[in-house]
């Protein structure tokens, strides 16, 4: 079965070390990986026909396709800080004068797009899931808070574990890519936008938002 290390994920070509050393080769390693998945022994949301005979170097552009989830505990918590609905204690931190001394008065008006329109700037990631150099100071003081009761650990330590579980997160369905790095969260739409924009605006396969009328409140397409 598989070995769980200290980290949540193992790197693919780990994975087929792994799976070598268990009799498994490079065939059967893709039948072997979906039944895993299934039964929950471990989660790939890649391209297994190219994961397999990769380079290193595309398996680590490729966040999602050089990734193998070893932990459910830490995808969930990777959901959590993407879906959760209380959002006051990141909102006091961007409004407060501790907050302004590390970032633009504009943080707040992101902080307040990603709860109304589900858009999400690449600067908020680091705040969203402890705890990135970044947004140490952020989450020190969070961890006095009851948020210590959300988070019983770290979920990221760098930029990179960062990208993974946007990575990740694009693989569940739950995040679109638009234009220019921008990510869309479709469950995070305002209820009032949701009754009066395009259907396609919610689909994940759309890419993007378009709306039939135009709302100040919502990401320019």
């Amino acid at each position: 079965h598989i070995v769980r290390e200290r980290k949540p994920w193992m790197p693919w070509k780990e994975y087929e070390q792994l799976a070598e050393r268990c009799g498994i080769n490079a065939e059967e390693i893709q039948t072997a990986t979906p039944l895993l998945h299934q039964l929950g022994h471990l989660w790939y949301f890649g391209n297994i026909a190219n994961a397999v005979g990769a380079t290193k170097r595309q398996l680590k552009d490729d966040l999602l396709l050089g990734t193998v989830i070893v932990s459910v505990n830490w995808m969930v918590d990777c959901i959590r800080g993407l879906l959760r609905q209380d959002r006051t204690m990141l909102l006091g931190w961007f409004a407060g004068d501790h907050g302004r001394e590390h970032h633009s008065d504009g943080m707040l008006k992101k902080g307040l797009e990603l709860m109304s329109t589900g858009r999400i700037d690449p600067i908020l990631l680091p705040y969203l899931w402890p705890r990135q150099e970044v947004s140490w100071a952020f989450w020190d003081k969070a961890m006095d808070t009851t948020e210590k009761k959300v988070w019983s650990r770290d979920v990221v330590g760098d930029e990179q574990d960062c990208q993974r579980v946007v990575q990740l997160l694009k693989g569940l369905g739950l995040v679109a890519e638009r234009a220019q790095s921008q990510l869309v969260v479709p469950t995070l739409v305002n209820g009032s936008y949701r009754r009066t924009i395009d259907a396609r605006a919610l689909s994940i396969d759309e890419g993007s938002l378009v709306g039939q009328r135009k709302y100040a409140g919502l990401p320019q397409c």
